[in-house]
């Protein structure tokens, strides 16, 4: 969504470059992350460790956060990490499936409150 914020501003949607999907999609990427996050449980730096240790991508991302971490001498054992579980999801139905699934659908959505209500289909 390269020009997003000028169509917003000028409000002539036929200048829009890319359609509302590709911003929906990039948008549940997001989304899914931080529902794993608040699905996660604090864990020590070990733990961690393990966690990520048979991925070389994962392993390497962590120990560039702990060093920036360190950098700004933040305590790690002291302030734990949150980690989130690995969520999937069935594209078609924009739903969560196996493990946490059910957790993670029921924050998929919030309860808005009238006159804001998002109607199930628009």
């Amino acid at each position: 969504m390269t020009n997003f914020f000028s169509v917003v501003r000028s409000r002539k949607t036929s200048d829009l470059q890319e359609n509302a999907l590709s911003g929906h999609l990039s948008a549940c990427l997001v989304h899914m992350g931080n529902i794993s996050y608040r699905i996660g449980k604090e864990t020590d730096s070990e733990q961690i460790r393990e966690i990520v240790r048979a991925d070389k991508n994962f392993s390497e991302t962590f120990d560039r956060f702990c060093a920036h971490l360190e950098t700004h001498k933040v305590d790690i054992d002291k302030h734990r990490i949150t980690v989130g579980p690995w969520l999937r999801m069935n594209p078609r139905k924009e739903r969560f499936v196996g493990a946490f699934s059910k957790r993670a659908n029921q924050l998929r959505k919030t309860n808005y409150r009238p006159p804001y209500v998002v109607p199930e289909k628009v």
